[in-house]
């Protein structure tokens, strides 16, 4: 996946308090996206935070007290609370060295501070684009004062763009908002296609960690993909619920509840082993504790086939056992003769290579004689059999190594030592599943965090004078824009009486060509197929109409594109293509703003 320049964009914010330069920005997102990087966010995170100045200049020489305080005001402008400062300061946080804190505290921001820094990053994405070659670090820094997780702050910051308070920037009124919009609408494009696959990973976690509990959640599969075999965010979001569905199913009691009966569970698993190992006139306990422990322990690390696998691999080679029984049987007389056994189908040959009273040697005696019964045609189906079976006979082994274990610890101190041991082990279990799933609801409440605020961001305050272009009022000064989307058909607007304090936002990363001509087909010639690009034509002056076309795909109008990927829009009163100029993402007539 590609980085973004939100994602850019985050660590300048974070990590030194200020907006990206556009030269800056383009040149880390050239670094991260060139062919063969060398270089992951990551790193760059680590670079700012060892080498860049600013962040030297906000934190050296503080103490972790301080350290932490200036983090969570600069972060999320608020102070940490006692009981945080304390855990980070002086407490189990002390593992983290102090130079990682600031990427912990925003990977794991509740969802209200991670509003705080996505607003912050919608801003100075607009500042960033703003400002260009007029790019002050005063102003940088500036344009982000007072920014919180509010509307309102967004909608205040992006009025420096246009108020002329910030050096040599003052964009159309309303354009700072439309351009902080469309950045917030990218930046959660991004992370949806992003989260996809994490969120995907976390709900198999969750599957395969509910097959474990006695009593299963009932959590609902992923969505279907699309036909072209892509998830969308929307897919894949069921597996937040399904974090919390599984962890309500793992136990009644808290984890900190389940520790402490794991603790208690211990203390009690102790003082009945020391009550049976010390029994009067008892000899070797303590030997018989160690071989049921072991043997117990033994049992549960292993995992029996699964079933539906075994049926598979049985069906198989019972076909291959019936070919290879052929006309006389004599094949299969010579294989059971050889085998020391008697055998006659592939369901008694798995039961007899999973036979826990059967000797390794004994196996192998099956296993060889079968092996040249079945021959090569069966080879296969009987090697994956082989490997199910292989895993049967040590799990049973192990049961039955355990049964007798346990039968030789016998009495009243035995039976409550096994029941004490029996009990630590599901202790210990729930509260090693509560622990896994506690995991797989955090990240998937970080992820769902993440995604609130990066929606929260986009509702980016529009003022009554911005207007949709499907909008026909035109009596009064007015800002257009429209959301180009590729693959739609092609959308055409008139706009009467285009006026020169009106303006129309077209989007970032277009450019104007003014080398082109209009071929019989209605492409475009000298166009770049490589880019966005805004075109500008006239049928004749006396027409004192400009028809603007905007590409809604790189090569939208293009010779060998498709005309129904573009927007046009046509223009009367103007008077000729020197009436209307582009800049920044923005179509205006002549003369350009003040």
């Amino acid at each position: 996946m590609a980085t973004t320049s939100a994602q850019v964009q985050q660590l300048y914010v974070v990590s030194l308090g200020h907006a990206a330069d556009k030269a800056g920005l383009d040149y880390w997102m050239s670094e991260l996206n060139a062919e063969s990087p060398t270089l992951t966010l990551e790193n760059l995170g680590t670079k700012f935070i060892n080498e860049r100045p600013e962040y030297s200049d906000n934190y050296g020489g503080l103490s972790r007290s301080d350290t932490i305080i200036t983090l969570y005001n600069n972060l999320f402008n608020r102070s940490p609370d006692t009981t945080d400062l304390d855990y980070w300061a002086s407490g189990a946080g002390t593992a983290v060295p102090t130079d990682q804190l600031l990427t912990t505290f925003v990977n794991g921001a509740t969802t209200a501070d991670a509003q705080v820094i996505a607003n912050k990053v919608v801003v100075a994405q607009a500042y960033t684009i703003a400002a260009g070659s007029n790019y002050t670090l005063a102003d940088s820094t500036t344009v982000l004062d007072g920014v919180d997780g509010t509307t309102v702050s967004v909608d205040d910051a992006l009025d420096k763009l246009e108020n002329g308070s910030l050096s040599g920037i003052a964009i159309p009124a309303g354009v700072a908002a439309l351009k902080a919009q469309a950045n917030a609408e990218l930046a959660l494009v991004a992370f949806e296609a992003s989260a996809v696959t994490e969120l995907s990973a976390l709900n198999k976690e969750a599957f395969a960690l509910n097959d474990k509990l006695e009593t299963p959640a009932e959590l609902e599969t992923l969505g279907i993909p699309s036909e072209d075999g892509v998830l969308a965010y929307e897919d894949v979001d069921q597996s937040i619920t399904n974090a919390t569905l599984l962890r309500d199913a793992v136990s009644g009691s808290t984890t900190e509840e389940l520790q402490a009966g794991a603790s208690t569970g211990l203390l009690e698993l102790a003082a009945d082993r020391k009550a049976y190992t010390i029994e009067a006139g008892t000899v070797g306990h303590v030997g018989l504790v160690i071989d049921y422990e072991n043997a117990v322990n033994a049992n549960n690390a292993l995992i029996a086939a699964a079933p539906k696998a075994v049926n598979i691999a049985i069906a198989k080679v019972q076909t291959d056992f019936t070919v290879a029984e052929g006309s006389t049987g004599l094949e299969l007389v010579h294989a059971n003769e050889a085998a020391g056994t008697f055998i006659d189908s592939a369901t008694t040959l798995y039961q007899s290579l999973t036979n826990p009273k059967a000797t390794i040697a004994q196996i192998s005696a099956i296993t060889d004689a079968f092996d040249t019964f079945l021959g090569v045609d069966g080879a296969a189906d009987f090697s994956k059999m082989k490997v199910l079976a292989a895993t049967d006979y040590a799990k049973k082994v192990a049961q039955g190594a355990e049964e007798a274990a346990a039968t030789a610890i016998t009495g009243t101190a035995g039976d409550a030592y096994k029941t004490a041991f029996a009990d630590k082990i599901d202790l210990d279990t729930n509260l090693a599943n509560a622990l896994a799933a506690d995991a797989l609801v955090t990240q998937a409440q970080l992820l769902d965090g993440t995604h609130l605020s990066l929606e929260a961001a986009t509702e980016v305050t529009l003022p009554s004078f911005v207007k949709d272009l499907a909008d026909k009022s035109t009596n009064t000064t007015d800002l257009y824009y429209s959301a180009a989307e590729a693959g739609v058909e092609r959308s055409t607007y008139y706009i009467a009486n285009f006026n020169k304090d009106d303006a129309i936002y077209v989007g970032e990363g277009y450019t104007l060509n003014t080398n082109n001509a209009v071929d019989g087909t209605g492409h475009f010639t000298g166009s770049d197929a490589n880019s966005l690009e805004v075109f500008f034509t006239q049928v004749s002056y006396d027409s004192k109409v400009v028809t603007v076309v905007m590409e809604k795909n790189a090569v939208g109008n293009a010779v060998g594109g498709a005309t129904s990927n573009t927007i046009e829009i046509e223009l009367s009163g103007i008077e000729s293509l020197t009436d209307v100029s582009f800049s920044n993402g923005v179509i205006f007539s002549s003369p350009v703003f003040a």
